[in-house]
């Protein structure tokens, strides 16, 4: 709360920095260890309207992994692959794609 309340002071060309921008807290502990199952990630912010906000989404059960999250997170800062949002970085050998409950 306290990050979004910050955010929303400063103003950017377009607008409030939390409506503009993007705001990611997130750690490699999900489990008691290092981890890429079930970290937690709190974003604030809508990247320009790129990301929903004002919901919890628990993607536990649908088998996202972190590269999912870094994709979606990436492309909200409008990086693009040949103009589609990123859907590919990191390992080669998990999934791609990106979180489809987070795009607005």
């Amino acid at each position: 709360a306290q990050a979004s309340a910050r955010m929303s002071r400063w103003y950017t060309p377009s607008g409030n920095l939390l409506d503009a921008g993007l705001t990611v807290w997130t750690n490699q502990v999900a489990n008691g260890n290092h981890s890429f199952n079930n970290v937690p990630w709190l974003l604030a912010g809508s990247a320009g309207g790129f990301l929903k906000t004002g919901q919890f989404v628990d993607v536990s059960a649908k088998k996202y992994l972190t590269n999912h999250m870094l994709n979606t997170v990436i492309s909200a800062a409008g990086v693009r692959k040949n103009g589609e949002p990123v859907d590919d970085f990191g390992d080669t050998s998990l999934a791609k794609g990106v979180l489809s409950e987070l795009h607005a």
